[in-house]
């Protein structure tokens, strides 16, 4: 999934911004898991035991800490606790130097939310002096502020404790802070508290240079002409019975959205935010907010357009919303393309029979109109007289439209 990041700060839903990120270290910023696999069968094998795969299992719900005294007890080992530590870490420790690397893609993820301001931390329930290696090795040490250990803490990760104490040494609660784990029992707790949290292999359900696009219940007629917009890496959100359109438009859900009052609950495993029947935001609108508050800044909006004229009205008025949040949209239907223009020039090719720009917002002053049928030169656009209705590019030219001072609605038509 795709997106261009706002440039202050990326992360935003109303009054609400994602302000700082606190990352898992195992499985999430470095590619490890199997050393420590690897690593407990070679002492297992020093002490002449057996590698259990189901005991391995119950450490992935255990600080670094409570692993060692379990193997202590489970195999009745004499050595003390402290003793078993410094002879797996002496094992890991030198895998940990040579072999671990960081994650695909994690690299250019940190410094995108560098380059945006957003504060970084890692919370882990592994040992500190060994993902310190690990991270600077890979040269990821100096994207975060601090490296927090459930250890040192005495805050786990089952409840999202150690999640919010780290986002309190942040200077920021959990509503304005993203967590990224490997696993999904924790990304439910710290959900569950209150974080915007999600698994490292969908991280793509993030602005991190994607494309959010939302699907509407309008109707749908040329499904071929839709298809012409998508992405294969585009961030695919469906309000409620927007999802009848999924099969033909071949792209599966990321993210459901819906109070459910138009179709049933699929009830998948696909993450699905369900909305009461009473609220200020439609279906359509929520599922915006929240791919922002998600980081999205590139948006297109499908089947949105058709049927009732308020919903119409209303997701026209989506374009405006985003547009004032440093954000961009784009409608598509069976007909046109639409979009908020101001001050960049915007192009019309002959593709397109039709053009018509409208001012939605006030006034537009010094709009010009190049290479169409009906060109303008330093005019004013009112809501009184739609002056803009129904232009045409001139045979084997583009239009070039700007609008020096106010916001202009663009309508690209394929067709008469």
């Amino acid at each position: 999934m795709g997106l261009s990041f706002l440039r202050q700060p990326v992360f935003k839903t109303g009054d609400i911004m994602i302000k700082c990120a606190v990352f898992d270290a195992d499985g999430t910023l470095i590619d490890s898991m199997g050393v420590w696999v690897d690593a407990d069968k070679e002492y297992l094998s020093k002490k002449d035991r057996e590698f259990d795969p189901e005991t391995y299992k119950k450490f992935n719900n255990m600080t670094f800490a409570e692993s060692i005294s379990y193997v202590k007890r489970h195999y009745g080992f004499e050595d003390t606790e402290e003793q078993i530590k410094a002879d797996i870490l002496k094992i890991v420790g030198e895998k940990y130097e040579n072999d671990v690397k960081a994650k695909d893609g994690v690299a250019r993820l940190l410094q995108r939310l560098a380059d945006v301001g957003i504060k970084m931390a890692v919370a882990t329930a592994n040992d500190k002096e060994l993902v310190c290696r690990a991270l600077y090795k890979n040269g990821l040490f100096d994207y975060f502020s601090h490296i927090i250990t459930c250890d040192e803490t005495g805050c786990g990760k089952n409840d999202a404790a150690v999640f919010i104490h780290t986002a309190k040494l942040l200077g920021y609660d959990p509503s304005e802070t993203l967590v990224v784990e490997d696993s999904e029992q924790y990304v439910k707790a710290a959900r569950d508290a209150g974080f915007l949290a999600v698994h490292i292999d969908e991280i793509d359900k993030l602005g991190f240079g994607h494309r959010c696009a939302i699907v509407g219940a309008a109707d749908i007629g040329r499904y071929d002409i839709i298809k012409e917009y998508l992405k294969d890496d585009d961030c695919f959100i469906y309000c409620d019975a927007g999802l009848r359109h999924e099969k033909a438009l071949g792209k599966k859900a990321d993210i459901i959205v819906g109070d459910f009052d138009s179709t049933e609950n699929p009830n998948r495993e696909t993450e699905t935010i369900v909305l009461p029947h009473e609220k200020d935001d439609t279906d359509t609108v929520y599922a915006v907010k929240e791919a922002m508050r998600r980081g999205f800044s590139e948006f297109l909006l499908i089947g949105v357009i058709g049927g009732r004229i308020d919903h119409t009205l209303g997701n026209i008025a989506i374009l405006n919303m985003l547009h004032s949040a440093g954000c961009h949209g784009m409608i598509v239907d069976d007909h046109s393309e639409i979009e908020i223009i101001s001050d960049k020039p915007a192009y019309v090719s002959d593709k397109f029979p039709y053009f018509s720009l409208l001012n939605i917002t006030g006034v537009c002053r010094k709009v010009t109109v190049k290479n169409a049928l009906y060109p303008l030169d330093n005019a004013q656009l009112t809501t009184d007289f739609p002056l803009g209705v129904s232009n045409e590019p001139l045979k084997g030219k583009t239009a070039e439209i700007t609008v020096a001072d106010g916001r202009a609605l663009l309508v690209r038509v394929r067709e008469g």
